[in-house]
């Protein structure tokens, strides 16, 4: 691809993979019981309690998707114990979470290994054929981790009041994008370039007022997320096996 495209003598730049295991949508809801008063782990003699998954207790380092929200709300996945429906008898797990609402730890590996094994080949073919990189990656990362500061206000990848992911998790707000785009003006301007960088002030506004909305809600955010916003993410990114 890289060679046909040289032939054009157009401008060419490119973009590396995101770990998509740092999105909301997958880092949002912890892997264990919440109190939904407090939004804080529900402890048991003093440790926090699993979520129960098709095989019992969900293992430590696992995501448990925007997905699960709707089934959570009515109990699924949440021992009848502590008020939820869902049991484990031997090997039977009834009222479980299924694992297609589930990343455990092996999937989370996978996941980022091939990340950063295309990465890899994305850095490699670029850098023989002189075409520089947007390391959308070390972004998606930097926000995750760090948050950034536009306007005085820190924009980040917590849902639905971090500003730059939208309301299911996986897409950008406008800010998002904005943000994004200026990182592409900045690798297509280099040490020369003119082109005008976008003014995020129009779309502050907007994080400002879902970081106070969410400051004043009386139950975890994530609760929101709806069996029809799921569907609506599955109509857009179609299930690839049987899983």
């Amino acid at each position: 691809i890289v060679n046909t495209l040289r032939t054009t003598g157009a401008t060419i730049v490119a973009a590396n993979l995101p770990d998509v295991s740092v999105i909301p949508f997958a880092t949002t809801i912890p892997p264990v019981v919440v109190n939904p008063a407090t939004s804080l782990p529900v402890l048991v003699g003093g440790q926090p309690v699993p979520l129960l998954g098709p095989t019992g207790p969900l293992p430590s380092g696992s995501f448990v998707t925007l997905a699960a929200s709707s089934l959570l709300a009515n109990g699924i996945g949440i021992p009848v114990e502590l008020g939820g429906r869902a049991t484990q008898v031997g090997g039977t797990c009834q009222n479980c979470l299924p694992d297609q609402v589930i990343l455990d730890p092996a999937e989370i590996a996978s996941i980022r290994d091939h990340v950063a094994v295309n990465n890899r080949s994305i850095a490699d073919i670029c850098q023989a054929a002189g075409i520089p990189v947007l390391d959308v990656n070390r972004l998606l990362n930097e926000l995750a981790t760090e948050g950034r500061l536009v306007g005085g206000v820190e924009v980040n990848t917590d849902f639905l009041v971090g500003g730059f992911f939208s309301y299911d998790g996986v897409h950008p707000t406008d800010l998002g994008y904005a943000i994004t785009a200026n990182e592409w003006i900045d690798l297509l301007n280099g040490d020369s370039g003119s082109i005008p960088r976008v003014d995020l002030a129009p779309f502050m506004g907007v994080a400002a007022a879902a970081r106070a909305q969410a400051r004043g809600a009386a139950r975890p955010a994530w609760a929101t997320f709806s069996q029809e916003a799921y569907e609506s993410l599955l109509a857009v990114f179609p299930e690839v096996s049987a899983r």
